[in-house]
């Protein structure tokens, strides 16, 4: 099993591994999620953490909890209207910081979370009452009104949970999001109690983008495609290969999936900059295509623009501009044009003359692209970012600074709402504002973006990565500068050729 590497040296943790092995039923889930074994450790962590290797270990595991928490909670409804719930545990200062700023706002729980009807039991887990230099005890206080309809799956567990009729306790499923109603210290004491209260808060456009995700997903026939195309659009492309290799081997006669699946390892390849490799795949796919594939012009485009994609980064601006070029006239040739695909095809042009250094027309390029991607896509579609950076790009080209800058801002304003909080496009994105900010000498401002760059860089990178020093290089850059700034104030201009140091 998956977890044994992790608790080689626990006799104790392999014994339970062994016992779940041979004997877990999903009617048990509960039981076996309150237990202290291995199980509650790193389900919650990777769910946490995001380690997407694990959760797809545990993936049936998860779903069967999740399931049963939906028909505990469909089963046993409440006679009561109002239901007050606790949780005690420690928070880190910094975290316990971000929970104080946002009273009013929404606190989403992205793990399964166990909550007691006993506020003494919870107490119990808030660390105490000694002052602590590093973190705070926490009491949360969940006011739930039972018969307003929400959308989050809790029930209680006390039936089913290893301790039974010693906790009352309520487990929440993943994904709930509450609000922040108040916080304030207990009197007497150093333990911090945060009240919430349960909502059936859905956001519109988040909605509108995960369906958009899933009609896309859905295009995947197997599981693993699935989980592997979610892992590439999360920008995670190590994670993504670990999982298509998991898949069958392409056959001699390969299916449609089996050329998807090579389709998308060139997808990895170009992501890693392995531009021979990506081309290799995606030669191989034009070579496997039979009647069926012909009957997918969608892919075809895809295909082509991949290709266009390629030939662009090797530096061959006559192929590309050839690939691309066919993927925007089989496009139009359809009986119900893809304006998505149309979009693309626009965004593909914008590159190749923007390579070209033809900057106006780069621009026309991409502004006819977002005009109907903002049409045709949700909002917060990580496309619209993406395609406010290109345009905020050319206006850098063109020194027209404030224009830049407003396209760089739209597009992180985009981006947070639709990436992972520490996406490398966020990063990117932030780097970019805190360079045009420093041109126009509002140098508090840049060095605050350099800094939320510098965060996400840290969680993303290894510390001794070059990146990470180029970007502490220009914090300290940003620092120093302030300093001297303020020593001279008659100055109110930077000097651009500074930037080049720190390859931004």
């Amino acid at each position: 099993m998956f977890a044994r590497k992790y608790y080689t040296d626990n006799p104790q943790q392999l014994a339970y591994i062994s016992e779940f092995e041979n004997t877990y039923d999903p009617s048990e889930v509960i039981t076996w999620y309150t237990r202290n074994t291995f199980l509650y450790r790193m389900v919650n962590k990777a769910l946490r953490t995001q380690d997407h290797l694990v959760v797809y270990a545990f993936r049936l595991f998860i779903r069967n909890l999740h399931m049963k928490l939906n028909l505990l909670q469909a089963e046993n409804k409440s006679i009561n209207s109002k239901l007050v719930l606790y949780r005690g545990q420690s928070l880190t200062k910094d975290d316990f910081e971000k929970l104080k700023s946002n009273i009013g706002g929404l606190l989403s729980v992205n793990t399964f979370l166990s909550t007691s009807e006993k506020k003494d039991i919870a107490l119990l887990f808030t660390g105490g009452t000694i002052e602590d230099s590093d973190t705070e005890g926490i009491l949360f206080e969940i006011d739930i009104s039972t018969n307003e309809v929400s959308s989050a799956s809790y029930a209680n567990v006390d039936q089913f949970s290893a301790f039974q009729g010693t906790e009352r306790e309520y487990l929440f499923s993943m994904g709930t999001v509450f609000r922040i109603k108040s916080i304030d210290k207990i009197s007497g004491s150093a333990v911090w109690n945060i009240r919430l209260s349960l909502t059936n808060h859905t956001d519109a456009q988040l909605e509108n983008l995960n369906l958009y995700m899933r009609q896309e997903l859905q295009q995947c026939k197997t599981i693993l495609s699935k989980f592997t195309n979610l892992m590439q659009q999360m920008n995670f492309p190590e994670k993504a290969l670990h999982f298509y290799m998991k898949n069958s081997d392409i056959e001699k006669n390969p299916t449609i999936e089996d050329i998807t699946l090579k389709y998308l390892i060139g997808d990895l390849c170009l992501h890693a900059n392995n531009y021979e490799g990506a081309l290799n795949c995606y030669q191989n796919v034009l070579e496997d295509m039979n009647e069926n594939m012909q009957e997918k012009p969608m892919f075809i485009c895809n295909l082509y623009n991949r290709i266009g994609n390629t030939y662009l980064e090797l530096g061959n601006l006559d192929l590309a501009h050839e690939f691309h070029q066919r993927a925007f006239d089989l496009a139009l040739s359809l009986p119900e044009t893809n304006q998505g695909q149309i979009a693309a095809n626009y965004i593909y042009q914008g590159d190749i003359v923007m390579e070209q250094n033809k900057m106006d027309e780069a621009l026309i390029f991409y502004q006819k692209a977002l005009a109907l991607l903002i049409v045709h896509l949700p909002s917060t579609h990580s496309s619209i970012a993406h395609t406010y950076s290109r345009i905020a790009h050319v206006y850098r080209k063109q020194e027209k600074i404030e224009e830049a800058l407003e396209m760089f801002e739209k597009s992180l304003s985009v981006l947070v709402d639709s990436s992972a909080a520490n996406h490398p496009s966020i990063s990117a994105t932030h780097r970019h504002i805190s360079t045009l900010l420093w041109i126009l000498t509002r140098d508090e401002e840049a060095l605050h973006h350099g800094l939320q760059a510098l965060q996400i860089d840290a969680n993303t990178l290894h510390l001794d990565d070059p990146q990470m020093k180029r970007r502490q290089d220009w914090v300290d850059f940003l620092r120093r500068d302030i300093h001297d700034h303020k020593c001279r104030l008659e100055e109110n201009s930077h000097d651009w050729d500074q930037l080049s140091q720190f390859d931004m």
